[in-house]
């Protein structure tokens, strides 16, 4: 009995089909590791991770089953500008973040975020910003007694 080569069902339909497959086959090994590192913690407290991890096998099962089509599918649409920019200020919230604190860290990065995207007045950017920190203070600290990391400024 002759078995199936399993590379031809990857490239079904040319190479931009091939990328969402391997990026899809990525995302399920992501979903192994961090599985298996969930078992490293308490049974009480990966329900919901583990949880959320499902959803994202779902979704890679999805992306491999159907990948999109695009006629100029390229590196360029996956890795763009703006998400390159995007993830670095995510990383650099997430090391300033204990540091600073979480008030003043949110608010210079949500300025810097919108000012990076949107090139005008940052006057708004700050009154924006500044009102939605208010709201967030008085809802979750004033209101409900949760309570935001602290770090050295605030």
């Amino acid at each position: 009995m002759a078995y199936a080569n399993p590379a031809k069902y990857l490239k079904k339909g040319g190479n931009d089909l091939l990328l969402d497959r391997k990026i899809a086959l990525v995302l399920m090994a992501v979903f192994l590791l961090f599985y298996a590192v969930s078992y490293m913690y308490p049974p009480e407290t990966v329900s919901f991770p583990r949880f959320l991890l499902w959803i994202f096998l779902g979704l890679s099962i999805l992306l491999f089953t159907f990948p999109r089509k695009h006629p100029d599918y390229s590196l360029k649409i996956v890795f763009s500008r703006e998400k390159v920019v995007s993830i670095l200020l995510l990383i650099a919230y997430a090391v300033i973040f204990p540091i600073i604190g979480f008030f003043t860290t949110t608010f210079a990065f949500a300025v810097l975020y919108m000012w990076i995207f949107n090139h005008s007045g940052i006057r708004q950017y700050i009154i924006v910003t500044a009102i939605y920190l208010i709201v967030v203070y008085f809802v979750f600290q004033k209101w409900l007694y949760v309570w935001f990391p602290e770090g050295l400024l605030m």
